[in-house]
């Protein structure tokens, strides 16, 4: 498979979780402003630039494909109409089935009392707004509870699509960290999912999860690059 067919597959996962998890996308000539009513972050509220920049671009953080500019013409025209490069990418990563997972004697420790349960909704999400507001009639997802005993330690949502997953929401909680729930989680879901070709993305600031996933046989395929306007603008709307 192509490169360029996958990185056309795992942002199309990335489109319809964030319709799912309630932002608004909008198409223009030059990219996709995105922006969501229930999270002010900029992961939610940004426009992606795919074209030439130009001066009607209102968002105050903009985000780019290293995909989409390999030449820099987008980063330059961007540094010219008043943005900065923030200093923190976005990483995408891709599991393959002929990648091989690392370390195997690190994946098949057992872990007493750990089980993966697929979820209804209504048990999975937690009581806050930026749950309460999704919509799981939005793509084919999968709501994943890891369960240890009978408190839940963990949960992700998988969305599918053709013989794409994208891993998204992957969380441990807090008391359970550090004890390699997470890597017993994503080790079982890659050796269920035969065939299939796994996404996921995190910040590159978040080394502990680029070192789980890369020891687990992601590899990087692309990356965001965010950019910000140089005045402080307080909204995203």
């Amino acid at each position: 498979m192509s490169n360029e067919s996958v990185l056309k597959n795992i942002y199309k996962l990335e489109e319809v979780w964030l319709k799912h998890i309630g932002c608004k996308l909008v198409k223009t000539s030059s990219g996709i402003a995105v922006s969501s009513l229930y999270n002010v972050s900029e992961d939610f509220n940004y426009f992606l630039l795919e074209h030439r920049p130009s001066e009607v671009v209102k968002y105050p953080v903009v985000k780019i494909r290293r995909s989409d500019d390999k030449t820099g013409v987008l980063s330059r025209g961007l540094i010219r109409i008043g943005f900065k490069k923030g200093d923190c990418d976005d990483v995408q990563l891709v599991y393959t089935p002929s990648c091989r997972l690392g370390h195997p004697a690190c994946h098949n420790v057992v872990m007493d009392g750990l089980r993966i349960e697929e979820s209804e909704p209504q048990r999975w999400i937690e009581n806050n707004k930026y749950d309460l507001n999704r919509d799981f009639s939005v793509g084919a997802f999968t709501p994943i509870r890891l369960l240890k005993g009978t408190t839940v330690a963990g949960r992700v949502n998988l969305l599918k699509r053709k013989r794409f997953i994208g891993i998204f929401d992957l969380f441990i909680a807090k008391e359970f960290r550090g004890a390699g729930l997470g890597r017993w989680l994503l080790s079982n879901l890659l050796r269920k999912g035969s065939g299939k070709t796994y996404f996921i993305q995190t910040w590159e600031t978040n080394t502990a999860a680029l070192g789980l996933y890369k020891s687990l046989g992601f590899k990087q395929v692309d990356r965001y690059l965010y950019f910000s306007k140089k005045e402080d603008v307080a909204s995203f709307h």
